[in-house]
C-alpha cells in the first residue's frame, strides 16, 4: 500500500515522504535518467548518491539481468517499461552490478508520475541478494529430489516403446510437481501414467512421492485404471496433503495384430492425444474429477483405445500450452503437432511447435509418448515380448 500512495504524490512532497523508507527510491526521467532519490536507494545499490545520481537505466554499466539471469537490455529495464507505457509494474525481479561490481538482486516496483517537464516514474525496489540465494539453494535440493522421482530408462518391450521429458517452469525458483512413469505389470502388460500436483516446492514433490508409488502399487494389484485412480484418491485423502493433483492411468496390452490395446482412466487432467500413423491426432478418454480434493465424489471412466502398429499415444501435463499471454489451447496444439519417427522426436516436435515455445513457461511441463513401432522398424513385428 505505501508503494501504490507514493505512485500517486505529487513530486514537490517525495523527498519529505520517503526520506526514511528502508526501501531504495528514485525518481527518472522520460530517458530512464535518476534526478533524485532518497538515502536507501545508494545504500541498496552499494555506491554512493553522487554515483547513483545522473545514471540512466540504458546505462550499459548496470549490466542488468532478468530473473532468469539472462541479459536484459535498457529497453526491457522495467522502469523504462513503465515509462513507454504508462504502465504500473510491481514485483519484477532483476539483478544489476552496483558499488565495486557487486551482483545485486532486487524486487522492484515502477509507478509512472508526471513532473513539469514531461513524463517520469518513480522506482521503489529492494534488496532481495540474501532471498534469492536461500531459495535458489533450496529449489536445488527440491530438484534433485523431484528428478531422484523421474525414471532414468522404460522398460524394453518389442512391442511398445516410450519416451518422457520433464522441463521446469521459466523463472522461478519453486521446482513443481509433474511425474510420469511406465512400468512392468507381467510380460504382456505395461502400466503407465502422468500426473500434476498442484502447487510446487518440497511439499508438493512429496505429493508426487505419494502419487507415484501409489500408483505402481496399485497398478500392479488391480486391473482397472478407474479402480487404481480411485485408490490413489483415498491415499491422497487419507494421507492430509494440503495439494491435490490431477493424472492420467493407463495399462497398455500386446494385441493380436501387433498393436495394443490400452485401457485408460483420466482424473482432472489434460487428455491423452492420439497419433495415428495415418490420421490427424485426437484426444482420447473421458474427463473426471480432480484427486486427493475434499468434498468431491470421485467419477472417473475406463475408456479403450487401440493402438495400431505405427500409432502412437502423447500424454502431458498442463504446463506444454501456459506461458504469461496468451495460453495456448488443446485446438492450438492439435494443429500443430504429429507424430515423429519415434517417442523422442515426438516430443521434440510437441515442444517446439506449440504456440509458446520461445517465450517463457509459467509452469513446468511432463510429456510421455508411448509408441507401437511400425513392422519396419528394426523388425519389432517378428519380435516376441
Amino acid at each position: 500500500m505505501v508503494r501504490r500512495y507514493l505512485g500517486k504524490l505529487p513530486p514537490s512532497l517525495l523527498g519529505e515522504v520517503i526520506a526514511n523508507l528502508r526501501a531504495g527510491v528514485v525518481l527518472q526521467n522520460v530517458d530512464g535518467t535518476i534526478l533524485a532519490c532518497n538515502p536507501s536507494a545508494p545504500i541498496v545499490l552499494h555506491m554512493t548518491a553522487d554515483e547513483l545520481l545522473g545514471r540512466s537505466a540504458l546505462d550499459p554499466a548496470w549490466r542488468a539481468l532478468d530473473e532468469n539471469a539472462e541479459p536484459m537490455s535498457g529497453q526491457a529495464h522495467p522502469t523504462m517499461v513503465s515509462l513507454r507505457t504508462g504502465k504500473v509494474l510491481e514485483g519484477i525481479v532483476m539483478a544489476v552490478r552496483g558499488g565495486n561490481d557487486e551482483l545485486v538482486w532486487l524486487q522492484v516496483d515502477c509507478y509512472p508520475t508526471e513532473l513539469p517537464e514531461g513524463p517520469a516514474v518513480l522506482g521503489v525496489f529492494t534488496d532481495i541478494t540474501a532471498v534469492r540465494a536461500r531459495e535458489m539453494e533450496l529449489r536445488g535440493t527440491v530438484e534433485v529430489l523431484q528428478r531422484a522421482l523421474l525414471p532414468e530408462a522404460f522398460p524394453l518391450k518389442p512391442w511398445l516403446v516410450a519416451d518422457g521429458r520433464y522441463q521446469a517452469p521459466t523463472g522461478t525458483i519453486a521446482a513443481g510437481g509433474d511425474f510420469y512413469d511406465l512400468f512392468e505389470i507381467d510380460g504382456g502388460r505395461s502400466g503407465f501414467f502422468i500426473g500434476d500436483v498442484c502447487g510446487h516446492g518440497v511439499t508438493a514433490t512429496s505429493t508426487m512421492a505419494l502419487a507415484r508409488y501409489t500408483l505402481r502399487g496399485v497398478g500392479h494389484a488391480v486391473e482397472s485404471p478407474v479402480e487404481v485412480l480411485e485408490r490413489l484418491n483415498e491415499a491422497l485423502l487419507r494421507g492430509g496433503v494440503d495439494e491435490y493433483c490431477t493424472a492420467v492411468y493407463g495399462v497398455a496390452t500386446r494385441a493380436g495384430d501387433g498393436g495394443a490395446d490400452v485401457v485408460l482412466a483420466v482424473g482432472g487432467h489434460p487428455l491423452p492425444v492420439l497419433l495415428p500413423h495415418d490420421g490427424p491426432p485426437r484426444e482420447v478418454g473421458e474427463h473426471g474429477t480432480l484427486l486427493g480434493f475434499p468434498n468431491i465424489p470421485p467419477h472417473h471412466t475406463d475408456v479403450e483405445v487401440h493402438l495400431r502398429p505405427g500409432d502412437q499415444l502423447l500424454l502431458y501435463t498442463d504446463g506444454l500450452l501456459e506461458c504469461p499471454e496468451p495460453r495456448a489451447t488443446v485446438d492450438d496444439m492439435l494443429a500443430r503437432i504429429h507424430a515423429g519417427p519415434t517417442p523422442t522426436a515426438t516430443i521434440e516436435i510437441a515442444m517446439a511447435n506449440h504456440p509458446v515455445e520461445g517465450r517463457p513457461r509459467s509452469d513446468d511441463t511432463a510429456l510421455l509418448v508411448l509408441a507401437v513401432p511400425a513392422p519396419d522398424d528394426s523388425g519389432y513385428d517378428d519380435a516376441g515380448s
